[in-house]
């Protein structure tokens, strides 16, 4: 048995594939971006300064992504307090 609308439902699956679909996007470009040069030779400075660089962005893209989702949060956890409000405010307006 499913609470959630079936409009929601759908929605939700269809966001999902996109997720996937711009998730190999985004492997793809990843692995060319990382990728040596046709002959490069790997050495200490290549491997700190491709290599490096790149994990380092990426730990400073998720902790950004981490302050990202807990600032929604708290905003989607305000928005569902106010319905909940709203909501047993028309109950008693009902009744």
């Amino acid at each position: 048995m499913t609470t959630t609308p079936k409009a929601i439902e759908n929605f939700s699956v269809s966001l999902f594939y996109i997720a996937q679909a711009l998730s190999g996007i985004l492997g793809a470009v990843v692995s060319t971006s990382v990728a040596l040069e046709k002959g490069q030779q790997v050495t200490q400075q290549v491997v700190q300064n491709l290599y490096g660089n790149y994990f380092q962005l990426l730990t400073i893209l998720a902790v950004v992504m981490i302050v990202v989702a807990l600032i929604c949060s708290a905003i989607i956890r305000k928005m569902l307090k106010s319905a909940d409000e709203h909501h047993a405010i028309e109950s008693q307006a009902a009744n």
